[in-house]
This record gives C-alpha cells, structure tokens and sequence, in this order.
C-alpha cells in the first residue's frame, strides 16, 4: 500500500512544552503533573502520573501550555523519538513534543503506536544536529 507523504503539520497541531525556571522553588512541587523524557517510559505508552509535578505559577511561568487527555507526546532532544499519550491534561517539559490529531479520519489515534514501534528509524532522520531535535512550526522538520 502507498501513503502520500505529507508534513506532520498537516495532520497534527504541534506545540512544544515548556521548563518553569528551575532557580524558583515557587514554580515546583504543585499538583500539575509535568512530564520529563523518562516519563515517556510509562506503563502500556499512556502517562497518567509523572515524577515531577509543577505549580500554577510554573504553569503560568511557561505560558499556561497544558496538554489534553489524548494529545501525542515525542521527544525532540536526547532521546529522540520516544514516544507516549497523555492520560489525563498535563504539562510537558521543553524537550517534548504534542501532537494533537486534527482529524481523527486521516490520522488514526493507533499513530503512537506506529511511531513508537519506528522509533529507531527517527532518529537517524536527525543526526547531525546538535542537538538531535525535532522542530514544531516553522523550520525543518525531522
């Protein structure tokens, strides 16, 4: 079967997350739960927790970016390619990517699956960055 290739911007809204300032103890220890790469390795891809949670004033410190139940979570740093879904609304650290499928009849939810199991093959499509990214928006896209 061929798939006509398209740009990912076609099929998904993208937004990356955001790092509350670390110097500032009034951003952390909240109730929002705000995933870091190693969350990404939750149980069966879905995140319902995370290590680290963050305060209304870190989430307002990074522009309110929260994530809904459902949205597609991809490293864009580092670890290049891993992937998950959100479980629950959420906020993610500036090394992710969320994807948000706008029409569910031309990208299937089952997407995380697909690029989870070709995670391998990401990312090579990056190497020679420095860092190793993924951009959201403008620019080149891996």
């Amino acid at each position: 079967m061929s798939w006509p290739k398209v740009k990912l911007g076609a099929l998904c809204d993208t937004k990356s997350g955001g790092t509350p300032r670390r110097g500032n103890s009034e951003y952390y220890s909240g109730e929002i739960p705000w995933v870091k790469i190693g969350d990404l390795d939750a149980q069966n891809g879905v995140i319902l927790d995370t290590d680290e949670k963050i305060t209304e004033a870190g989430l307002a410190s990074i522009g309110n970016r929260i994530f809904e139940k459902g949205t597609i979570l991809l490293s864009m740093y580092g670890s290049v390619g891993k992937v998950a879904i959100a479980g629950r609304k959420l906020a993610i650290n500036q090394a992710i990517l969320g994807l948000k499928i706008k029409d569910e009849k031309l990208l299937n939810p089952r997407f995380r699956s697909l690029a989870q199991n070709n995670s391998e093959r990401i990312d090579p499509l990056c190497k020679g960055r420095n860092p190793p990214e993924y951009q959201s928006k403008d620019g080149k896209r891996c």
